[in-house]
Formats: structure tokens, C-alpha cells, sequence
């Protein structure tokens, strides 16, 4: 069985509620990205029939768990975040420190500098609207703000990483962008672990003038 296919196996289940199964879906598609070349990110899209059966799944998650956004996220006034987290709710293997965030961003997010999660994976599903993945195959010790790349990202884009790759998001003046995050482990939003900026301070912004 393929990825496309263990993703239909579970949002077709039409189960009334869909957590299980999404922490299911963003833990396998886990064991994907680990199995890759962590060399570069995995990237992967989900066709329109499929993203929609994807979005109907989230859908009956959200009505049975829902999840309230909050800002500044990690800073960002322009970034809000709300947090699932496997242990608190009726989810297989709920003793696994793993969890999913929902973040949503505003148009002009720009100021998100480069970083990396290190010891916590991440896999990402944009569900709505479009941005921008910066990222850079550069050691962190290594890192001086140059060979960033950027991948324009859209509606049903699965992006797969190990926690030490670095990267950041953003958007532009005709975009905002909403996606799940799937951490693990998860360490805590305030643990130090979550969030390390690399040596060379890198924002999006200066691609985004660079681009203009």
C-alpha cells in the first residue's frame, strides 16, 4: 500500500469522529519522512478527490475536538496557533508524547526567522490558501543565510523533515496560509527544544524584497 492509498484507507472510514485517525495518517506519513533522505525534505501532494476526503476527516475532528487559535505564535502577531496533544484525548498509543498544531497566517508573515526543532520531527499538510517553505540542506553550525531554497506550497502539499533541517514559512501580500504541524516528540511550546534560531539570523522578508 502506497501513502496515497494508507491516506484513503483512513479518511474514508466516514467515522463520526476523526482523531484517532488523523493522528494515525500524521504518524505514518512520520515513519515516511525518517525513512527518506533526510538530506532534503519530503514533499508530497495530495490529489483534489483525495485532500477533499482529507479536509472532511479534519472537519469531524475539529466538530468533536474543538480547537481554539491563539496569538503571537512563536513571536508572530500574524500567526496563531491552537494545539491537539496525543495524551488528552481518545487517541490509539495515547501514551506517545506526540501532538498536531493547527497554525493559520496572515497575510505579510514574513518576520518568522529561520530555525530548526531540535530532537522532534515534523510533518506538515497545508489545508487552506498558499505560502511559501524556505529551507536549507546548510549544517546549522554552518548556516550564513545563504543557498536558501523556497517552495511555493498549496492545498493538499504534505511536507516531511527531520527536526534539525532548517527552515521557516511565510506569505505575501495575496496570500495567507493555513496548515497542521505534527510534532514528534512533542516537547512543550515553551521547552527550549522547540524552537532554536540558527547562528545567522535568516528572515523570508529578505527574499520577498529580493523577489520584488
Amino acid at each position: 500500500m502506497d501513502i496515497y492509498q494508507m491516506i484513503s484507507s483512513y479518511v474514508h472510514k466516514e467515522q463520526a469522529e476523526g482523531m484517532t485517525d488523523l493522528f494515525s495518517i500524521m504518524r505514518a506519513l512520520d515513519r515516511l519522512g525518517k525513512a527518506g533522505n533526510t538530506k532534503k525534505p519530503t514533499i508530497l501532494k495530495m490529489q483534489t478527490v483525495l485532500f477533499n476526503s482529507f479536509q472532511n476527516l479534519l472537519s469531524r475532528t475539529e466538530k468533536g475536538h474543538p480547537i481554539h487559535l491563539s496569538s503571537p505564535f512563536e513571536g508572530c502577531q500574524t500567526i496563531e496557533g491552537g494545539l491537539w496533544e496525543a495524551q488528552n484525548w481518545p487517541v490509539e498509543n495515547s501514551d506517545s508524547f506526540d501532538a498536531i498544531i493547527k497554525l493559520a497566517w496572515g497575510h505579510n508573515t514574513m518576520n518568522l526567522p529561520a530555525h530548526i526543532h531540535e530532537g522532534s520531527s515534523r510533518v506538515v499538510v497545508i489545508t487552506k490558501g498558499k505560502g511559501f517553505f524556505h529551507f536549507s540542506t546548510t549544517d546549522f553550525e554552518d548556516f550564513n543565510g545563504q543557498n536558501i531554497s523556497m517552495l511555493e506550497i498549496t492545498e493538499g502539499n504534505i511536507i516531511c523533515f527531520p527536526g534539525d533541517y532548517i527552515h521557516t514559512f511565510s506569505t505575501n501580500e495575496s496570500s495567507s496560509l493555513e496548515f497542521l504541524s505534527y510534532h514528534n516528540p512533542y516537547f512543550g511550546l515553551d521547552d527550549p527544544r522547540q524552537y532554536t534560531l540558527t547562528p545567522f539570523e535568516w528572515r523570508p522578508i529578505s527574499y520577498h524584497h529580493s523577489a520584488s
